[in-house]
C-alpha cells in the first residue's frame, strides 16, 4: 500500500477522533447557554443534531476510505463480466459500512448521554438524545442517497482517476 493511501486513511480517522473530542469537550462545559431566552434548548438540540450528523459523515467517510483503498475489488469493476457482480458487491459493502457507522455513532450518542449525567447545569433528557439519533439518521439518509463526498476527496488526494 502506498504512503499516500496510508496518509489519507490516517487523515480520515483523525478527523473522526477530533470530532468526537469536540463533541465531548462541548458536552463537558458547565452551564453552557447559547441564548438566555426560550430558544436556548432548541438551539442546543439543533446543534447536537448537526454535530452528530457530521459525526456520522466523518465515520462513514473513514470506513469507506479504509475499505476502498485497501480492498481492490471495491475500487471499480475491471471487466464487463465482473461489472454486475462488482456493483452488487460494492452496494452491499457500502450498506454494511453505513450500518456500522450508524451503530458506532449511536453508541457514542449513548456514551455522551451518560457523560452528561455528571455535568452540572447541562440538560440530559430524552429529547436531546433523540435529537442526536435523528441527526445520525438524517445524515445517513443523505449519505446513502448522495455518496459523492468521498469521491471528491479521493480525487483531491489523487488516489482516484
Amino acid at each position: 500500500m502506498s504512503k499516500r493511501k496510508l496518509l489519507f486513511i490516517a487523515y480520515s480517522w483523525v478527523t473522526v477522533f477530533a470530532w468526537v473530542v469536540v463533541i465531548f469537550w462541548f458536552s463537558s462545559l458547565e452551564n453552557l447557554e447559547v441564548y438566555s431566552n426560550d430558544y436556548s434548548h432548541l438551539i442546543e438540540r439543533i446543534t447536537y443534531l448537526l454535530s452528530y450528523g457530521f459525526l456520522l459523515l466523518t465515520l462513514f467517510r473513514a470506513l469507506i476510505s479504509t475499505f476502498r483503498l485497501t480492498v481492490d475489488r471495491l475500487a471499480y469493476a475491471k471487466g464487463k463480466r465482473e461489472k454486475k457482480e462488482d456493483k452488487e458487491f460494492v452496494i452491499i459493502v457500502e450498506t454494511l459500512l453505513l450500518t456500522n457507522a450508524i451503530l458506532i455513532a449511536c453508541l457514542l450518542a449513548v456514551a455522551n448521554y451518560h457523560f452528561l449525567d455528571g455535568i452540572e447545569g447541562r440538560i440530559n433528557d430524552t429529547y436531546t438524545f433523540l435529537a442526536n439519533i435523528i441527526g445520525i439518521l438524517i445524515s445517513a439518509l443523505i449519505t446513502y442517497s448522495w455518496p459523492v463526498l468521498n469521491d471528491i476527496e479521493l480525487k483531491a488526494f489523487k488516489l482516484k482517476d
